[in-house]
C-alpha cells in the first residue's frame, strides 16, 4: 500500500496537479490524502485513478473535498468505491467554488445513484464534464429523470457520459422523456455507448431530439444494436446532430446517402468510415 507522507502545507502552496494514479493507495493512504486536501492548497488537478480506496477510503477522502476550495478536475475512476461512498463524495462537493471536471467511471454499485448524480448536477453551476460510465446498478435505469429538470437548468454542463450502464430500452425512453421537455443549451457531448438500446428506443430518441430542445453536437451510440432500422434511425439522428457515432464507426454527413444504398456489416452499411 502506498502511504501519503506528512507534507508541510508550504510544500504544497507551489503545486497545482497532484497525479497519484495507479499507486496502489488503499485507506490509510487516502486518510493521508483527505488531510492534504484540507490544507490551504492551490491544487487544481487531483488524479486517483486505478486505486484501491474502495468505500473506507472513498469515505476518507469525501472528508477532504469538503473543505477543499481550489480543485477544478477530480479523476476517480476505477478506485472500487461502491453506493455509499459515491453518495458521500458527491454530497461532500455541492457547490464546489471551482470544480468542472468529475471522472467517476468503472465504480460498480450494487445500488442506485441517480438521485445523489441528479442533485450533484442541480447544486454545482460550473461543471463541464461528468463521467458515469459502467457503474454496475448504479445508473440502470434514469427514471428519476424524467421528471427533472436538472440538465435543463444547469448552464455549465459541456459533456455527459452514461455508457455502459446497461440502460436498456426503458432506460433511454426515460432519457427521451426528459429530452422532449427540454435540456440546458450548453450540453454538447453525450454518451450512451454500450448500453442495450435497441430500435424501438432508439426511434423514441430520435423523436425526442427532433424536437430541437437542446444544443447536442455529439452523440455516442456504440455497441448498442438497432437491428433492421439501423439506417434509417441513423439518417434521422445525423439530420439533428452533426456527429453521431455508432457500433466503432463514424458515418460524416456528407457521406450518409452513398452509406444509405447498402446494408450489411455490424452497423448495417456495406462500407463504414473508421473514427
Amino acid at each position: 500500500e502506498t502511504k501519503i507522507p506528512k507534507i508541510n502545507p508550504e510544500q504544497l502552496l507551489p503545486l497545482t496537479t497532484l497525479n497519484f494514479g495507479q499507486n496502489c493507495i488503499r485507506t490509510a493512504g487516502a486518510i493521508g490524502l483527505a488531510n492534504m486536501l484540507k490544507l490551504p492548497t492551490r491544487i487544481r488537478l487531483l488524479i486517483l485513478e486505478s486505486n484501491f480506496l474502495e468505500e473506507t477510503g472513498g469515505a476518507a477522502i469525501s472528508t477532504g473535498l469538503e473543505a477543499n476550495q481550489s480543485l477544478e478536475y477530480l479523476d476517480l475512476v476505477d478506485c472500487g468505491l461502491g453506493q455509499q461512498s459515491i453518495e458521500q463524495i458527491l454530497t461532500s462537493l455541492h457547490g464546489h467554488p471551482s470544480l468542472t471536471t468529475l471522472l467517476l467511471s468503472k465504480n460498480s454499485c450494487q445500488q442506485s445513484i441517480e438521485l445523489a448524480v441528479l442533485e450533484f448536477i442541480q447544486k454545482n453551476q460550473k461543471l463541464e464534464r461528468l463521467e458515469f460510465s459502467e457503474m454496475g446498478r448504479g445508473l440502470n435505469t434514469l427514471n428519476i429523470l424524467k421528471n427533472s429538470e436538472a440538465l435543463k437548468k444547469n448552464l455549465s454542463l459541456r459533456s455527459l457520459d452514461f455508457s455502459k450502464n446497461r440502460l436498456g430500452d426503458d432506460g433511454v425512453i426515460c432519457l427521451s422523456k426528459s429530452l422532449s421537455s427540454g435540456w440546458s443549451s450548453t450540453l454538447k457531448t453525450l454518451s450512451l455507448a454500450g448500453n442495450r438500446i435497441g430500435g424501438t428506443a432508439a426511434w423514441m430518441l430520435v423523436e425526442a431530439l427532433q424536437q430541437q430542445h437542446h444544443r447536442l453536437e455529439h452523440l455516442s451510440l456504440d455497441q448498442n444494436e438497432f437491428g433492421a432500422d439501423a439506417k434509417d434511425i441513423l439518417s434521422h439522428l445525423r439530420s439533428v446532430i452533426p456527429k453521431v457515432v455508432y457500433s466503432y464507426m463514424s458515418v460524416p454527413e456528407s457521406e450518409i446517402p452513398a452509406q444509405l444504398e447498402g446494408y450489411g456489416g455490424c452497423c448495417g452499411f456495406s462500407t463504414c468510415v473508421h473514427e
